[in-house]
């Protein structure tokens, strides 16, 4: 399901033959002469006179048989390699034709073997909340989006009141907060995807689908506001916000027990959640089309490294998938439009909805180190600390911020991971003429906030930095379709775009693009069998 079907433009020449014919004298025209001389009779009657048809007998005259009619020329049968492989498509594009594959829910013709590669690349821009609004930073009016919301502490501290380091931010610049930073993420990458289909009954397609990922992302961090009281307190350089105070906001975090960031992240190539199962084309006429399909997802996606994960603010790497096991399952209407335009438009509607449950799964905690940073003389150690006694009573009296996650592995080096319930809808309208065809659709996806079971300070750590939540985003796609049959090549090409409209704890795209080309492989060119009927 998902894979459209076009009907493609068949050019058959026809040969005529062309012969003579003898020509039926008019009413004023003489007939023409016969030059035939039979040697039964006399001389003088060898031609006859003007005034006798031309086909009366006499008498003792033999009869000439009629003309054979002309043999059609034998067509000669295809030579070489290439005329055996158009000849071989000529006959196989004819039998599909009559077929009346159409929609998004047909399979492949009974024994059919079809390979599809589609590539993506897109640019992240930045990221909604949970309410739908885009996170950044408003200067003179205009935003400054970004990946990762700004951890901004808003309250007073140490200056002769109670500290209050939890209440939010009213300044939509920051320009209010005790302190706000922002990680600056970017980043950009894409996917490859492989999917091998096989027509096993006509009704019924078998597939296995290969996703792949790789990302680009960095941090460009900076300091947007600090109390000045605290920046002196805590030894941070407040004039300029620069680098150094950077630098200097990373040895304070790693003073509360955090370990400071990596700012970078590189992935040329990881593996997906490998995806295999059947779809089923149980319903078919004219005009309605319906199929269900049913998946089985593998846990076999590259998990970010615990200690460089953006989920933990330890780093910037991103999984490629939710590395667990999943069922899931979907079903798919298409509704095909009398031709009211024109009799080579067929105007299609497509309905999707998938869904898919993946179950719990181990994985791993980030690193944990013993002893308190020592800022004077700090060990390799790189993972949560203990916090030190002066910087928690400094902004953190009651651990309540920055608890303590150095035992966070007392009870063993995993936690359990549920992805849970995620599912999407769409629908399309798509044109066909000649089988080129234009698709316009738009597209909802929605996923739980994942469940973790684990230390109980971890998880709270977690859900402060909102970077684990329940997603949902809405997109616009446009794509565009050119069968390449007419090039003697068995194959499609699709070319599509697709734009964010609104979304929730999620991040946008801009160039998203994709490219999806798919071969076609009868296994009566592969096996040498007899085409089917």
């Amino acid at each position: 399901m998902g894979r459209p079907v076009v009907r493609v433009l068949v050019v058959v020449a026809s040969v005529g033959l062309f012969c003579g014919a003898a020509r039926a004298a008019g009413p004023d025209e003489k007939p023409g002469r016969l030059n035939l001389t039979l040697p039964a009779l006399p001389p003088r009657l060898a031609e006859a006179p003007a005034t006798q048809p031309a086909a009366a007998s006499r008498p003792g005259e033999k009869k000439l048989p009629p003309a054979p009619p002309p043999k059609a020329a034998k067509k000669a049968a295809p030579k070489g390699w290439w005329g055996r492989y158009t000849a071989f498509w000529d006959k196989e594009l004819e039998r599909i034709i009559d077929m009346d594959l159409w929609g998004q829910t047909t399979q492949l013709p009974k024994g059919y073997l079809t390979v599809k590669y589609q590539f993506n690349t897109r640019q992240a821009v930045g990221r909604r909340d949970k309410d739908g609004n885009k996170v950044g930073r408003y200067v003179n009016g205009k935003l400054e989006e970004t990946i990762i919301p700004p951890i901004a502490f808003g309250g007073v501290l140490n200056q002769g009141q109670a500290n209050e380091v939890n209440k939010p931010c009213l300044q939509r610049d920051y320009s209010d907060c005790l302190l706000a930073f922002d990680a600056g993420a970017s980043g950009q990458g894409g996917s490859h995807e492989i999917m091998i289909s096989y027509g096993v009954t006509g009704r019924l397609d078998y597939y296995l689908q290969i996703p792949m990922q790789y990302h680009k992302v960095r941090f460009n961090p900076r300091v947007l506001a600090i109390d000045p009281f605290f920046a002196t307190a805590a030894g941070i350089n407040y004039q300029p916000l620069d680098r150094q105070t950077v630098n200097d906001f990373f040895t304070f975090v790693q003073r509360l027990g955090r370990p400071a960031p990596k700012e970078a992240a590189n992935l040329p190539i990881g593996i997906g959640d490998i995806n295999t199962g059947f779809s089923w084309n149980f319903f078919r006429t004219k005009w309605i089309s319906s199929a269900l399909t049913y998946r089985l997802y593998l846990p076999t996606a590259r998990l970010a490294n615990a200690d460089n994960s953006l989920a933990f603010f330890t780093g910037p790497d991103l999984d490629t998938g939710n590395h667990a096991f999943a069922m899931g399952a979907g079903m798919g209407h298409d509704f095909r439009l009398p031709n009211f335009i024109h009799k080579n438009i067929d105007i299609v509607v497509s309905l999707e909805w998938n869904f898919a449950y993946a179950f719990p799964w181990e994985r791993p905690y980030p690193s944990t180190c013993a002893n308190v940073y020592d800022r004077m003389n700090p060990d390799s150690c790189r993972g949560f600390r203990p916090p030190e006694a002066g910087a928690s009573a400094l902004f953190d009296p009651n651990h309540t911020t920055f608890p303590d996650l150095s035992t966070m592995k007392a009870n063993g080096s995993t936690y359990t991971y549920t992805p849970g319930f995620s599912q999407d809808v769409s629908a399309t309208l798509n044109f066909s003429f000649w089988g080129v065809g234009v698709g316009v659709g738009v597209g909802q996806s929605w996923a739980q906030k994942p469940e973790i079971d684990g230390n109980a300070s971890f998880i709270a750590m977690v859900d402060a930095l909102q970077l684990v939540a329940p997603t949902r985003s809405t997109g616009l796609k446009v794509a565009l379709h050119v069968p390449l049959f007419p090039l003697n090549l068995p194959a499609t090409l699709t070319l599509q775009y697709q734009h964010d409209l609104y979304g929730a704890n999620a991040i946008y795209f801009k160039n998203n693009f994709y490219a999806t080309l798919q071969g076609y492989i009868p296994d009566a060119a592969l096996f040498k069998r007899d085409r089917r009927k």
